[in-house]
């Protein structure tokens, strides 16, 4: 009892300390005081109290949102009010990432939505919050990210933080509806972004290409191996998509490709390579092409910190590729396979470029690099997938089936719960027949280990949610402003 009244007495003299130096600013009644004040460490040290003292595990993770949201906003306060107090901003961009380390921990604790359907909140505001403080971050990266003020590091290193966190709720429920709120709540930040800028809602940009971007990166960032596998199933999927729009006309394509180049350059890099093997028409796909070439020329000619981080960047995801294709050619071999000698002849050309890569990279120049690593990456995507498709494990089968299974479901409950009768709803469902007919039918020959004819009905049941998508992107009614 002693213990609980010392507690409210602090409590209570800190929250005296804390409003009389609230008072002292003006025009920031929403955020209150800022780093700038001395008394802010009041206020830090009371909103983690007041977090650390809620009992519910909901209410604590909404709270600690609710925590980071007001230090990012107060670091865009300051940027706008007083630029030059480098160490503020810095300050409430470290209290920022402490926030994001904490939700981390938070959501991890948290069960799935199928045990508690109220996690779903969790979830929404999660994205929505990432997704609406992408442009506040960007903004300040672009103002303050420079030796004299705040290193690139400091800003990656909370990147890192925030991708964490979102990569967490993949983890809580479908992948595929958690792919479908980023989608929905990125149309609706870009629909109001038009809005006020007096600019109609027909001018709406593609959105899948950010969403490939957002769901590449988490790929890229998680550590756990089961939501990395979730978050690259769900990247694949929406690449799929992209190129069904792509190939639907030239001016299609040209709008697409124009988005993609508003893209972080690695991640353009990465979208227009998954684009560029898998499409089959001549004009769209020189225009892919194109635009591979336009974004190594803008590598060579942006500062060279940038470059060289782009590079790095490339020179990380071509290592692990090379790792995986090595590990797969030593199984094949192993196995008794004979591998194709314009097989064995692309890795060569590959590992040759990536070595070329490297030492362009040593001698610093990066721009030369990224080229090199760029044609490296593009030659080993190639090839991984050729071999995936030749060279098919059962268990890489089974896996697969498995995520067409939880896809068949997710489009199920989606085509039954829309009330428009109208012919594509109609088609929509003899699809869905038709693909849980091959659903069964490949289940069957991979336990009885036909892998070939397995992974050709596979195929098939991938080219048909393709449709599915297609059909529905037609059905479902479009996303106005809040």
């Amino acid at each position: 009892m002693r213990k609980i009244l010392l507690s409210l007495l602090i409590v209570n003299f800190l929250l005296v300390g804390f409003n009389l130096a609230k008072a002292q600013v003006e025009n920031q009644q929403d955020i209150g005081i800022l780093p700038t004040n001395p008394f802010y460490f009041l206020k830090n040290w009371l909103g983690r109290l007041t977090i650390a003292l809620t009992p519910d595990p909901l209410k604590r993770t909404e709270k600690e949102i609710t925590f980071a949201e007001e230090k990012i906003k107060e670091a865009q306060i300051i940027a706008q009010s007083a630029p030059q107090k480098i160490n503020a901003i810095k300050r409430a961009l470290e209290n920022y990432k402490a926030a994001q380390e904490r939700l981390v921990n938070r959501l991890e604790k948290l069960p799935a939505v199928s045990q508690n359907p109220n996690v779903e909140k969790i979830i929404d505001t999660v994205v929505k919050k990432s997704l609406e403080h992408e442009n506040l971050f960007k903004e300040l990266e672009n103002k303050f990210a420079a030796p004299s003020k705040i290193s690139a590091q400091t800003f990656d290193e909370i990147k890192s933080k925030k991708d964490e966190v979102l990569a967490q709720i993949f983890g809580k429920d479908d992948p595929m509806i958690i792919t479908e709120k980023l989608e929905n709540i990125e149309t609706e930040i870009v629909a109001i972004e038009l809005t006020s800028a007096g600019l109609p809602l027909v001018e709406m940009p593609p959105i899948k290409p950010r969403v490939a971007e957002i769901l590449k990166r988490l790929e890229d960032r998680t550590q756990d191996v089961k939501l990395k596998e979730k978050i690259s199933n769900e990247f694949r999927k929406k690449i799929e998509d992209i190129k069904s729009e792509t190939e639907q006309s030239p001016d299609k394509s040209k709008a697409i490709l124009e988005e993609i180049n508003k893209l972080d350059v690695d991640k353009q890099t990465i979208i227009l390579n998954e684009l560029q093997k898998r499409i089959e028409q001549k004009e769209i796909k020189s225009l892919v092409e194109a635009a591979q070439s336009k974004v190594v020329e803008f590598v060579k000619e942006i500062p060279k910190d940038m470059a060289q981080e782009k590079a790095k960047s490339l020179i990380d995801s071509v290592k692990n590729l090379i790792g995986q294709i090595n590990d797969k050619l030593n199984a094949l071999t192993q196995a008794g396979q004979k591998i194709p000698t314009d097989y064995t002849a692309l890795f060569e050309n590959a590992q040759k470029h990536f070595e070329n890569g490297l030492a362009a990279y040593d001698k610093q120049d990066f721009g030369q690099s990224f080229g090199q690593l760029n044609s490296a990456y593009s030659i080993l995507t190639s090839l991984i997938d050729k071999l995936n498709i030749v060279y098919p494990q059962k268990e890489d089968l089974s896996k697969i089936l498995t995520d067409l299974e939880s896809e068949f479901r997710h489009w199920q409950d989606k085509i039954s719960g829309l009330a428009n009768e109208d012919s594509n709803k109609t088609d929509a469902n003899k699809i869905l027949n038709e693909i849980s007919r091959l659903l069964s039918q490949a289940k069957s020959e991979i336990d009885s280990n036909n892998i070939d004819a397995g992974r050709f009905i596979l195929t098939q049941i991938k080219e048909l949610f393709t449709k599915i998508r297609t059909l529905f992107a037609a059905i479902a009614k479009p996303l106005s402003p809040r």
